[in-house]
């Protein structure tokens, strides 16, 4: 409905343009033909030469005034009310672009917000120090803590050789699908706590702002908003919003269109060309499990 609505307005729009014009044109037309109706004929064939007396001059100016009256009554009224429908106009579009620019404004506050959530991540992780060959002291361990997005990062660095180790078919997507997500789950299990509220906030805003409708004419606007996003995070990041869109049973929903606008390429995790095999899994799977 919404082309045709547009098509609509744009018809009403012109008509009402192509109106006022022709209005425009007969108002003129019709005081220059009183001023040459005035000059040229009234005169000389209603009263005669004006010239044979001033008691003359007195029915020129009534024939005028009555006959231009009207139509400049007529006139002014034309021109308030094609006044009166461009303030409208203006004011609708007036509001439109103030509507525009505080939505613009929501969005990109919510963008820094999803920085200031990556910023209260904190990961402590334990490492083994290394030791040569040859020495007997036994393997001592340490902890090396990250923050921000490098903690982010590091939680992918864990997930990535696990979920990797599941080779790849295209004949069975379903198999992969359900293994890899036994693993994440696992893996989510214990890093969601930590990474979540970044990843919970910029999933809010896919949802609000980066969704398709192939109907609509918001989808250039959408599109640009997904750019946004995707150039926000880390490649890391995006993979494991990958798989957490994978896994939810609500967020699936939106990976196609995204996956179409290539929103994950080049993750760096080989899964460019298996990336619509999986999201077709999680939409199999999560359709039969809310059915």
């Amino acid at each position: 409905m919404e082309p045709i609505n547009n098509a609509i307005t744009a018809i009403r729009n012109k008509w009402s343009q192509t109106v006022g014009k022709i209005t425009t044109a007969g108002i003129t037309i019709a005081i220059i033909s009183c001023l040459l109706i005035f000059v040229f004929v009234y005169p000389f064939t209603v009263i005669g030469s004006p010239t044979k007396g001033p008691e003359k001059l007195g029915p020129i100016g009534d024939f005028v005034g009555g006959l231009l009256n009207p139509l400049l009554s007529f006139g002014a009224f034309i021109i308030l009310i094609n006044t009166f429908r461009q303030q409208r106009k203006d004011g609708a579009q007036a509001e439109t672009n103030h509507n525009k620019m505080l939505e613009n404004q929501r969005f990109f506050d919510l963008i820094s917000l999803t920085h200031e959530s990556a910023r209260g991540v904190h990961l402590t992780l334990e490492r083994d120090l290394e030791r040569s060959p040859a020495s007997s002291n036994p393997i001592l361990a340490t902890t090396e803590t990250f923050e921000n997005h490098l903690a982010i990062g590091q939680t992918w660095k864990l997930l990535k050789p696990e979920v990797e180790k599941i080779e790849i078919t295209p004949e069975e997507y379903e198999r992969v699908y359900k293994s890899r997500m036994k693993i994440y789950i696992k893996w989510r299990t214990t890093y969601w706590p930590i990474i979540g509220s970044y990843f919970e906030t910029v999933l809010f805003i896919i949802e609000q702002y980066a969704t398709y409708d192939v109907s609509s004419h918001q989808n250039a606007q959408s599109e640009f908003y997904a750019r946004i996003i995707r150039h926000q995070m880390t490649t890391s990041e995006r993979n494991i919003l990958f798989y957490e869109m994978l896994h939810s049973d609500s967020y699936y929903k939106l990976m196609s269109k995204l996956n179409s606008n290539y929103f994950w390429r080049g993750g760096g995790d080989g899964m460019d060309s298996h990336r619509a095999g999986l999201i077709q899994q999680a939409e199999n799977h999560h359709s039969a499990n809310n059915n």
